[in-house]
């Protein structure tokens, strides 16, 4: 029994070690202190952070090296509504716009080069574009929210195949490296009842592991009402899955693995920020008549999950409005270590609709934004990080 505890010993202490090695490597940074609290509770590491980031002042300088969109001038540079952007390994960008129902693809300089697909309900055709990937094998995956199916083209537009979503509607989804789709989707008839449920997909779509769903009776609670019930989540550069629910009285995140088994909770110390009481009488003023569910007087502790390619993990905090140009975000490590809250730029549509506008590629950050105008353009970033 001794020689075990010492063995638990001297692993934890060899976790918590990578915990720094690994993050003061990862940005170049001298150590500082970290005042949180790790254990490892049934197998699972349970990573417990301070209400304040290990860097209080840090902060990430952007310096624009793209922008692609304009609102008047050439076609191939205007977009109606933008649903998701991707990224290859060359650096050519990918936009779905579900406005014009196509995807338009640009150079790395952001010479436009084609436009795939159309319109449509046939071969090569989409109903909607819900968001864009492109998969380890250089192919282009486009989730159509209103055919219910997957469309699969070669990067230089050629349609390859559709594969049907079946009933599922897939209101968010996440690829993975490992080849593997992540889909929340609702389903079910408002007569008998319907359901929220993420599930993990093969390539042919077969479902492979549900890791959350929520039944809703029929006359059952609005979605409004479900959203701290509902899963945000992302996936990161190893292919695991980072999961959390937006709620108002707790902060935490578990990482899944591939097949389902949870590997880590990360859960920081906050303190819930007030929603302003004009932005309540808003919100009861635009309610529709009948809706009857009291509006939450709280934001949650993040309404958005994002990873980007290194594995850190970025939460979206408030407070947050229908007027900023610019969201805070907090920042964890690959391990789970709360390291700074920081200030980056985005669209509020996407961020309020759960669609893909900001992406991390190649140590750039690409971000759908609004113009003056409130028309939808992509920048690429070069990112500095300032930890201090």
């Amino acid at each position: 029994m001794r020689i075990k505890k010492v063995a638990r010993c001297i692993l934890l202490a060899g976790q918590i070690f990578g915990l720094f090695f690994l993050t003061f490597y990862s940005f170049g940074q001298k150590p500082a202190k970290w005042k949180g609290k790790t254990a490892t509770v049934d197998g699972v590491l349970v990573i417990k952070n301070p209400k304040t980031p290990l860097y209080s002042s840090a902060e990430v300088k952007l310096t624009e090296e793209l922008k692609i969109g304009e609102s008047e001038g050439q076609p191939e540079y205007m977009f109606g509504r933008i649903a998701g952007i991707a990224v290859d390994d060359p650096g050519c960008i990918y936009v779905a716009d579900d406005k014009t129902i196509d995807i338009k693809v640009y150079d790395p300089k952001g010479a436009y080069l084609r436009t795939i697909g159309r319109a449509g309900q046939g071969p090569g055709e989409i109903g909607r574009p819900y968001d864009v990937f492109v998969n380890s094998r250089n192919e282009l995956l486009i989730p159509d929210g209103k055919n219910y199916k997957l469309h699969v083209f070669s990067l230089d537009g050629k349609f390859l195949q559709a594969k049907s979503f079946g009933a599922r509607f897939p209101e968010m989804t996440a690829y993975s490296p490992k080849g593997q789709l992540y889909v929340l989707s609702f389903g079910g008839d408002f007569s008998t009842g319907t359901y929220f449920e993420l599930v993990k997909l093969d390539e042919d779509l077969n479902p492979l592991t549900v890791l959350h769903r929520i039944d809703i009776p029929p006359g059952g609670p609005l979605r409004e009402s479900l959203d701290d019930k509902i899963p945000l989540f992302c996936v990161q550069s190893d292919g695991n899955l980072v999961m959390g629910f937006p709620k108002r009285d707790e902060y935490s995140l578990r990482v899944i693995n591939s097949e389902g088994k949870v590997l880590k909770i990360i859960s920081r110390d906050f303190e819930p920020v007030p929603i302003p009481k004009e932005d309540l009488e808003k919100a009861r003023e635009s309610r529709p008549s009948g809706m009857t569910f009291e509006l939450p007087t709280y934001f949650p502790g993040f309404s958005r999950l994002v990873a980007d390619d290194k594995g850190k993990i970025f939460a979206l905090t408030a407070p947050l409005s229908l007027t900023m140009k610019s969201f805070f975000w907090d920042v964890f490590d690959a391990e789970g270590r709360y390291l700074a809250n920081i200030r980056l730029p985005g669209s509020v549509w996407h961020l309020s609709n759960m669609k893909n506008g900001l992406l991390w590629k190649g140590g750039k950050l690409y971000v759908v934004e609004e113009d003056k105008d409130g028309y939808h353009i992509v920048k690429r970033y070069a990112v500095e990080w300032i930890l201090r």
